[in-house]
Order: C-alpha cells, then sequence, then structure tokens
C-alpha cells in the first residue's frame, strides 16, 4: 500500500514519493483519455483541480495554488481542526464543546495555521511553475511536490509532460 506518512514523514517507508505520484497521474492521464475518446467521461478529482486551475483560474483544491484554505474538520468530540490532514492535538484550534464557531474562528489560531509557511526546497526556485503553485500543500509537499530531498518534485514532471495534452483533450472534448 502507498500512502501518506502517518505522522509527517516518520512512518513505514511506504509514502508515495514524487517521482511515484508523477509517474501514476502522467499513465492515468493517458489511460483516461482514452476512456473519454470512448465517450466515457470519468471525473478524476486530480485532473478536475488541475483544470480548474491552469484553465479557469479556480482552485478547486486546497493548496494547490501553495495556499491554505479554511477547512474546519470537527472530530466527534468535539474538536476543532484548521484541515484534515492537521486533526493532530498540536494543530487542535477548538472545541465545539466548549466554545461557539464564532468563537473558535475569532481566536486566531486558524490565521495561524493559515499563515505558517515552509520554506521552499531550492528545486521550487527555479520552476517556471512556482507562481502557480506556491510550493504546493504544505502536506503534500513531500510526496507530491519537491519531497524531501529536495531533488525532484512530482507536481511539475506531471505538468511538463501532461499540461499540454491535458488542455488540448479538454478543448476538443469537453469544450467542444
Amino acid at each position: 500500500m502507498i500512502c501518506l506518512e502517518p505522522d509527517f514523514g516518520h512512518g513505514t517507508g511506504n509514502a508515495l514519493c514524487p517521482l511515484l505520484f508523477a509517474k501514476f497521474y502522467s499513465r492515468l492521464l493517458y489511460r483516461w483519455i482514452k476512456e473519454l475518446d470512448a465517450g466515457n467521461y470519468i471525473s478524476v478529482k486530480f485532473f478536475d483541480d488541475v483544470v480548474n486551475y491552469f484553465f479557469k483560474g479556480i482552485p478547486s483544491s486546497c493548496g494547490i495554488d501553495g495556499l491554505c484554505r479554511n477547512q474546519y474538520v470537527v472530530e466527534a468530540d468535539g474538536g476543532v481542526y484548521p484541515c484534515d490532514f492537521y486533526a493532530t492535538d498540536r494543530y487542535k484550534i477548538g472545541d465545539l464543546t466548549e466554545s461557539t464557531p464564532r468563537e473558535i474562528n475569532a481566536a486566531g489560531k486558524t490565521g495561524n495555521f493559515l499563515n505558517e509557511k515552509p520554506s521552499l526546497a531550492a528545486i521550487c526556485k527555479s520552476c517556471d511553475f512556482l507562481s502557480a503553485c506556491g510550493g504546493g500543500c504544505k502536506r503534500m509537499r513531500n510526496v507530491m511536490y519537491a519531497g524531501t530531498g529536495g531533488t525532484v518534485c512530482g507536481f511539475r514532471l506531471f505538468l511538463e509532460k501532461c499540461l499540454k495534452p491535458l488542455e488540448q483533450t479538454v478543448r476538443e472534448k469537453l469544450l467542444a
């Protein structure tokens, strides 16, 4: 199984990495296009997000442009967190059993989380897509973007290989 490490980089060693991310979505794109050519539209969230962002200017997924957005997560015990990737004690911003949503929002902890920006990897600083992705989602940075070593960016590899074919397909098949 390939997934996100459970403890922000400290875990099983089976986590997704930028190169595997790029390979997976690049291969999937060409299969997706074949299905579309056969008249079978299948929504793939990542492709939908790339199309919305790069061709419509709409960041439809949090972090695709490097910016976190308010996405409160409420656990069954009333704990409130700023993001589903950060539903841990360290990032708890409030508790609905003790405060109203308005009070939690006014406390400012969400703003602190949203403004927290990890430093950019060296590979990001010379990337043609930096102005679009801003270094990416801080939680997905190690698996999708620059990775822990900062030498390969999966998002960049995907965009370099697939952005033009995706645009052409969208224009010919979905906007025609």
